[in-house]
């Protein structure tokens, strides 16, 4: 076969071309970084990119939900370390439980109780804020209700139906106190009761549940502390509500029941203090306003993983939960009622009711009662502030229980986290070999290219012949 000039300059034409592109990729190719442009340009490789971007996407986005769980739990940590602390102290300052210890001391005088008593309230009102703690605006302790503080932070006039449970292991036999006459002995008796988490609630109605066998009927009473009978032990079967202090005095039928089953009070309660817990953070209950009703049992999830959900929230009510509410908030209202007679006004309620007895006769009487009043107020403070080193022992297992079970998630966050991590490293490098160039490579390929493409260019020169057409 005759090789004519033609089929070499085609020839030519054809390799100078072929470099020319080649060289023009690499240089696209150098300036990029990338093997490839577009999809055509290798669908394989565009496939695999598709597929490890995806992926490394994917990552991130789980990297960015476990970091925000991460600063969640970690407020709420915070949170619970503070709440602790306010319970039990810190070892330097003393919580409330070191002050109940100290409370409970028979030489301590009303004075020294009554001013224990204003620091237990302070250390109670810190507690109550580190449950209303938010993060980035949200309350952390409410589940998913957010935007609902647990205890509330004003007055307000909501209207709600609660349903509160009992166990028998609630139950606390204690004194009471009552004075209905400033001059007069305080009554102080045995009492075996339950704290409701409300004063002042609306009309009761009580029921066992979990109960093997047919349920027994229990009536419910109202009362006041004011009223002379409020502290008279009630009826087998009763329940005895004492409006203005929350207290429920149980009669032994229903101390018998609740050994078998658990006590369920459904209350009305209306215009709430702030300070008072939600019962939207707390209870089942129902909304009197709108007919809505509320379940609180929610946890709050991020999702961390392909089908893989982690709860990130602790929820107040068993943290701070409403028997410590009510158990804080009752020691606190009793300390404030408990009051000694004042002697000059005892004395002449003495000489009014014998107008006979000289002041002195009158004296040295109301001086022998007021010894007494200050003995049984001693005696019955000495025994609440005992009673209540055991519940604030109670409290602060539970609260330890929720902050270990809170530890524990964050460890597995933290697993999570170093995992995805990894993850991300890994699609990094798989996305960096199918679509990164090796530039040194890249290189040699480029020179390699140059070479003969200028090698093509020098031999074009050659075989291609001038013709009348170069000197036109």
């Amino acid at each position: 076969m005759r090789v004519t000039n033609t089929m070499l300059t085609n020839r030519f034409m054809l390799d100078v071309h072929r470099n020319m592109t080649a060289l023009y990729n690499y240089t696209i190719q150098m300036e990029t970084g990338k093997k490839i442009q577009q999809p055509s340009d290798d669908p394989i490789v565009a496939a695999r990119a598709l597929k490890f971007r995806t992926a490394y996407s994917e990552t991130e986005q789980y990297m960015r939900n476990v970091q925000q769980g991460l600063s969640w739990m970690q407020v709420t940590e915070a949170g619970f370390r503070n709440a602790m602390e306010m319970l039990v102290g810190n070892g330097n300052d003393g919580g409330i439980r070191q002050l109940c210890v100290s409370a409970s001391s028979s030489d301590k005088t009303y004075s020294d109780r009554q001013a224990i008593a204003e620091n237990i309230r302070s250390f109670a009102d810190q507690i109550k804020s580190e449950m209303n703690i938010t993060f980035a605006g949200r309350y952390l302790f409410s589940g998913y209700r957010t935007d609902q503080p647990p205890v509330y932070e004003k007055d307000n006039t909501e209207n709600y139906r609660i349903t509160q449970q009992f166990k028998v292991t609630d139950i606390e036999r204690t004194f009471c106190f009552q004075k209905l006459v400033s001059t007069e002995e305080p009554t102080i008796e045995d009492i075996t009761l339950l704290k409701l988490a409300y004063k002042d609630a609306g009309t009761l109605s009580a029921q066992m549940v979990n109960y093997s066998g047919v349920p027994p009927a229990i009536a419910v009473t109202s009362t006041s502390s004011t009223v002379a009978t409020a502290y008279d032990p009630p009826a087998a079967n009763e329940v005895k509500y004492i409006q203005d202090t929350g207290e429920l005095l149980i009669g032994t039928g229903v101390e018998t029941y609740m050994e078998q089953g658990d006590l369920e009070i459904t209350y009305q309660k209306q215009n709430f203090k702030a300070g008072e817990l939600n019962p939207l953070a707390y209870f089942t209950c129902t909304d009197l306003n709108t007919g809505l009703n509320y379940v609180m049992d929610h946890e709050y999830e991020y999702e961390v993983g392909v089908n893989t959900r982690l709860n990130v929230n602790s929820l107040a009510k068993d943290a701070l939960t409403d028997k410590m509410y009510a158990d804080l908030t009752l020691l606190q209202d009793l300390l404030a009622k408990v009051t000694i007679s004042d002697r000059d006004a005892l004395i002449d309620s003495i000489m009014t009711a014998n107008p006979t007895m000289t002041r002195e006769d009158a004296a040295t009487e109301a001086d022998d009662q007021i010894t007494r009043e200050n003995q049984n107020v001693s005696n019955l403070l000495h025994d609440r502030f005992n009673n209540m080193i055991g519940l604030i022992d109670k409290h602060m297992a539970q609260m330890s229980n929720e902050h270990t079970d809170l530890g524990s998630r964050m460890t597995r966050m933290e697993m999570i986290e170093n995992r995805l991590m990894q993850d991300r490293t890994i699609y990094e490098e798989l996305r960096s070999n199918n679509e990164d160039v090796d530039m040194v490579e890249l290189s040699v390929y480029m020179s390699n290219t140059k070479a003969v493409y200028d090698a093509s260019l020098m031999a074009g020169a050659k075989i291609i012949q001038l013709t009348l057409a170069n000197f036109i």
